[in-house]
C-alpha cells in the first residue's frame, strides 16, 4: 500500500493519462448496456476516478476501490461523490470486501497487470466472490508480453484465460480499436461471465 500511496503523494503517476480509459469509452457505445447489470459497477484499483467518472456519466452508478487515500482524495476533488459516483478505500483482497460494497459488474483497467503476477489467481477469486452468476467482468488487458519488470507486469491472453477459467466464462473479445498512442494493438477488450 505504501508504494501506491507514495505515487500518489508525489503527484500525477506515469499510468495516469489525465481521462477515462478509451476502450471504455468504446464498450459504453458500443456493447450492450444491460452487460453492466442492475448493481453499481466495481473499478479495482481506479486511481484518480477516471473510469468511475465516466460510467457515471453514461448514467451507470460506479464504485472506486484504491488503497490510496491520496488518490481518492483527488479523484473526489476531480468528480465529486454522489448516489452514481462512490470511493472506497480498501484491498480487493480484503475478505470483508463483499460486505462493504455490492456490485453488479466489475470494469477491469491496469488493476490485472499492476499487481504481483503471483496474486492474479486471488485477483479472480476476489472479483468471482462479489459477482453473483451470470454478472460480469469486462476489461480491457494492457498485454505485454516482453515486459521483464512491472508494474506493469507481463500477460498474455492466454494467461489471463487460464487464471479466469476456475471462474468465469469468456465471452466477447476484440483489439479495441480505440486506445491510448502507447498501447495501440496491445491491448486485449474481453468479456467474461461469471460462471455458476
Amino acid at each position: 500500500m505504501e508504494e501506491w500511496e507514495q505515487f500518489y503523494q508525489e503527484g500525477v503517476p506515469p499510468w495516469d493519462h489525465r481521462e477515462a480509459s478509451p476502450p471504455l469509452r468504446q464498450v459504453l457505445e458500443e456493447w450492450p448496456r444491460e452487460w453492466w447489470g442492475e448493481g453499481a459497477v466495481l473499478v479495482p484499483g481506479c486511481g484518480r476516478g477516471h473510469d468511475v467518472a465516466l460510467l457515471a456519466e453514461h448514467g451507470i452508478k460506479a464504485v472506486g476501490l484504491d488503497l490510496s487515500p491520496t488518490a481518492l482524495g483527488q479523484a473526489r476533488g476531480l468528480y465529486g461523490e454522489g448516489e452514481d459516483r462512490v470511493w472506497v478505500e480498501g484491498d480487493l483482497f480484503d475478505s470483508e470486501l463483499a460486505e462493504r460494497v455490492q456490485v453488479g459488474a466489475v470494469w477491469e483497467h491496469t488493476c490485472f497487470c499492476a499487481i504481483d503476477p503471483a496474486q492474479r489467481s486471488d485477483y479472480v477469486a476476489a472479483m468471482a466472490s462479489l459477482l453473483s452468476p451470470g454478472s460480469r467482468l469486462i476489461g480491457v488487458f494492457y498485454l505485454t508480453p516482453d515486459a521483464e519488470t512491472g508494474p506493469p507486469h507481463a500477460a498474455t491472453r492466454e494467461e489471463i484465460e487460464e487464471v479466469f477459467g476456475p471462474f468465469f466464462e469468456r465471452g466477447r473479445e476484440e483489439v479495441p480499436h480505440r486506445s491510448y498512442p502507447t498501447r495501440v494493438g496491445a491491448e486485449w477488450l474481453v468479456e467474461f461471465l461469471r460462471n455458476s
